[in-house]
């Protein structure tokens, strides 16, 4: 069975016609506000980059607690060079020599 071109143009025709008829016109499209979704790809770098500094700070926080620990006190602390302070003959210089430990007097001290 042929289908002839005014037919199909008339049946064109009458689906453009329901669209139309369904559709709002433009004038309200324009008046009408506008409505904005907040953006969900900032929202969610913030959350992480959030999430990434407090696990940041609180392995700081535990490494530094863990360092203090394990420090020495400041009463236990010696230098390293308090060995060159220890000179030969010191111990004469430590006290305040008496006549009878005199070397004049022993000659064989």
């Amino acid at each position: 069975m042929p289908i002839d071109d005014r037919d199909l143009e008339r049946r064109f025709g009458a689906v453009r016609l329901m669209d139309r008829a369904g559709a709002p016109e433009f004038g309200a499209l324009l008046g009408r506000p506008v409505r904005r979704r907040r953006p969900v790809a900032p929202v969610a770098a913030l959350v992480a980059a959030g999430v990434i500094l407090a696990v940041g700070v609180a392995r700081l926080a535990s490494q530094r607690i863990r360092a203090e620990r394990d420090a020495p006190s400041v009463l236990t602390w010696q230098s390293p060079t308090d060995v060159l302070l220890e000179t030969p003959g010191l111990n004469l210089l430590r006290g305040v020599p008496t006549l009878r430990s005199s070397v004049l007097r022993n000659p064989g001290a």
